[in-house]
């Protein structure tokens, strides 16, 4: 049986960059949501599932043979930090992680930060990126995708209610760090477009979602990173 895989529409566009011209047949594909690109998109995956339609009971057998040496249910060592001990745990018969924490010296009173599987409910993908906790252990910053875009939106909890903050901050790489007043956290934006690490910048607690630039990096070549000292004493931004 011959098996024609779908082919792409092509659609020219005449693109200029530094004085020079190239024309791209498949722009049209960075249009995420166009029903154009999700239907090619479908027919992609019909043309493979029916490929492979003469190995399906191989490939189930090799996921069942794979999924069998995966602990499922699984710990991370515990570490130190600011009076409180962390910790990531797998539960069996679920795909995400739950973090913990519990004041030094009584592993007996833990308390769970946040549950991602919890945080999935309903959504096509879900990943959190980084979780940062505010240093009068007050506050909680998680960075969390919906999308599978590495484009994540800081939200902010308050740790002895749960409740969570109306703070919201779209558009970052996922990265934070908290300043010392437990108000002020510092993150990398994203250009939306492109999905370069950008600008460094801040935002105070209780300002709505305003934001402050602190640096842009201006050249195309780089990206930013950022991260705090382990003495908590600087913040570092890396171009």
């Amino acid at each position: 049986m011959s098996h024609q895989p779908p082919k792409p529409p092509k659609h020219p566009k005449v693109l200029t960059t530094h004085g020079h011209q190239r024309s791209d047949e498949y722009y049209w594909m960075n249009q995420r949501d166009a029903p154009e690109v999700l239907a090619h998109l479908e027919a992609e995956n019909g043309y493979t599932e029916e490929v492979l339609e003469p190995v399906k009971e191989l490939r189930e057998m090799l996921y069942r043979e794979i999924r069998s040496r995966i602990k499922e249910e699984d710990d991370s060592v515990p570490y130190r930090w600011n009076g409180y001990w962390y910790q990531t745990r797998y539960q069996e018969g679920k795909e995400y992680p739950a973090y913990w924490r519990w004041p030094d010296g009584m592993p007996e009173s833990p308390e769970l930060l946040l549950d991602v599987n919890i945080l999935a409910e309903g959504q096509a993908y879900c990943e959190v990126a980084d979780l940062i906790i505010s240093p009068d252990n007050r506050l909680m910053a998680y960075a969390v995708d919906f999308q599978g875009r590495r484009m994540y939106t800081v939200r902010f909890v308050e740790l002895e209610t749960g409740k969570l903050l109306p703070d919201t901050i779209p558009g970052t790489a996922g990265e934070m760090a908290w300043a010392a007043d437990s108000r002020t956290v510092f993150f990398i934006h994203q250009d939306e477009e492109t999905l370069r690490n950008t600008e460094l910048r801040r935002h105070r607690l209780g300002e709505g979602n305003k934001q402050d630039t602190v640096w842009f990096e201006p050249d195309e070549a780089f990206d930013l990173t950022l991260d705090a000292t382990k003495s908590e004493r600087y913040i570092v931004c890396t171009a």
